[in-house]
């Protein structure tokens, strides 16, 4: 009879994606880190942790922000409850040449030497275009035409905009030399961010 792997458990429970709440003793340490591991790379939209009353699992207690939502599941609830979603706006998603132009005692240049990662920005329509603003009104990024069409029509849906990354542009990486001569400084930087947002309604 073969031996039952931890491979084996991992692919069983992510074809449902979800994890159970097992308590951890030195015996199943290794396994449960390894099946949390596997759930989180793996799962495609969601992943559903169970807890059960009166067990004690320390993996299933790291996790905190926005994204987790927690319930009690009890016999007579149906209530609905809201659906979060990610997003990631990278180098494609941006005018990473934006900040580039402005001069570098400029309020988008200071303002973005102040930004760290996991501060909230906001996303608002400035003349035609879609900007990350910091939460004094000051624009420190311009989304690409491309990344304007899509969320154009869902800012009411988006929930949070934190910086996972703050990016260092050099102005020698600028290919067109004309643009080049119109960017100041050696060097500016460029936010990306995450996007939380509540799942767009069924057409």
């Amino acid at each position: 009879m073969k031996k039952k792997s931890m491979s084996d458990d991992c692919h069983n429970f992510l074809k449902k994606c979800l994890l159970f709440d097992i308590e951890v003793n030195k015996r199943n340490v290794i396994y449960s880190i390894g099946a949390v591991h596997v759930g989180m790379s793996r799962a495609r939209e969601t992943l559903h942790l169970l807890k059960i009353d009166g067990v004690t699992n320390p993996h299933a207690e790291v996790f905190s922000g926005k994204f987790l939502q927690e319930r009690r599941l009890l016999p007579s609830g149906n209530k609905e409850r809201t659906s979060y979603r990610y997003a990631l706006l990278g180098m494609e998603d941006l005018f990473i040449d934006y900040a580039g132009r402005r001069l570098e005692n400029s309020a988008i240049r200071r303002a973005l030497t102040v930004l760290n990662c996991g501060d909230v920005l906001s996303l608002a329509g400035r003349g035609d275009h879609l900007e990350l603003v910091n939460n004094e009104g000051v624009s420190v990024a311009r989304l690409s035409k491309k990344a304007k069409h899509i969320w154009d029509s869902r800012l009411e849906f988006i929930e949070e905009i934190t910086i996972v990354a703050m990016i260092r542009r050099y102005r020698d990486d600028v290919d067109d030399e004309k643009f080049k001569n119109r960017c100041h400084g050696d060097m500016w930087e460029v936010p990306v961010v995450e996007l939380s947002y509540r799942s767009l309604p069924t057409p």
